[in-house]
């Protein structure tokens, strides 16, 4: 197992320990990659998985874009890596 499958194990774990409703792939992905930036305790005790385990799935594109912060300032590369989560995860549901 390299490097890689080691750091993601926890975190794929981690999600679902948190989730009490059923995602896509997607959505379940970009939770996982939200973990690396933000940490499984902040994730799950944010507005984000709450809203999330309340059924509220359109208020995942809003919530996922609040975390886009390092050192208390706007990183770019933390916008375009969320709006690539939620362009990705909300394909699914365009297609229906």
């Amino acid at each position: 197992m390299g490097l890689y499958e080691k750091d993601l194990q926890p975190r794929v774990a981690n999600v679902n320990a948190m989730l009490k409703v059923p995602v896509t792939q997607e959505l379940f992905d970009a939770l996982v990659s939200l973990t690396f930036n933000a940490g499984e305790k902040n994730l799950a005790n944010s507005d984000l998985i709450k809203k999330l385990n309340a059924g509220n799935y359109q208020a995942m594109p809003s919530e996922f874009i609040r975390w886009v912060y390092t050192s208390k300032k706007k990183s770019l590369g933390l916008q375009i890596r969320r709006i690539k989560e939620m362009v990705s995860f909300a394909v699914p549901y365009i297609k229906k």
